[in-house]
């Protein structure tokens, strides 16, 4: 669906990344449940702040992160995009999801990025 002219399209990048992202997040889940819930299956500080001492596992959190986000935020926007048929109402929804978005990306990042453990 166009609008008034425009030459925007009428979805379909926000679709395909809606179901790439999904995808991601499927393996991402899996691998998370496996390494955190596998084996004896308590989730500790210990446990978690070990995992979080690694570069590499937290670039893996954080790309959940922000799949997750985009994912949820993605989802939203095309809510609003099939109901919301006034311009106003939907670029204040709009502007509202993307905020609430950059709120959870920063406060994300703000706890896996800067995290130290503090093991005994």
């Amino acid at each position: 669906m166009r609008y008034k002219g425009s030459l925007r399209s009428g979805g379909a990048t926000a679709w395909f990344l809606q179901r790439f992202s999904g995808l991601v997040l499927i393996v991402l889940l899996l691998v998370h449940f496996a390494v955190l819930h596998g084996g004896d299956g308590v989730v500790t500080y210990e446990k978690v702040a070990s995992r979080l001492a690694t570069p590499a596992w937290k670039t893996f959190d954080l790309l959940f992160l922000v799949l997750g986000i985009f994912h949820g935020m993605n989802g939203l926007l095309m809510v609003i995009r099939d109901y919301a048929t006034t311009g106003w109402k939907r670029g204040t929804l709009y502007a509202a999801v993307v905020a609430a978005g950059l709120v959870l990306l920063i406060l994300g990042c703000l706890t896996v990025i800067p995290f130290q453990a503090r093991l005994q």
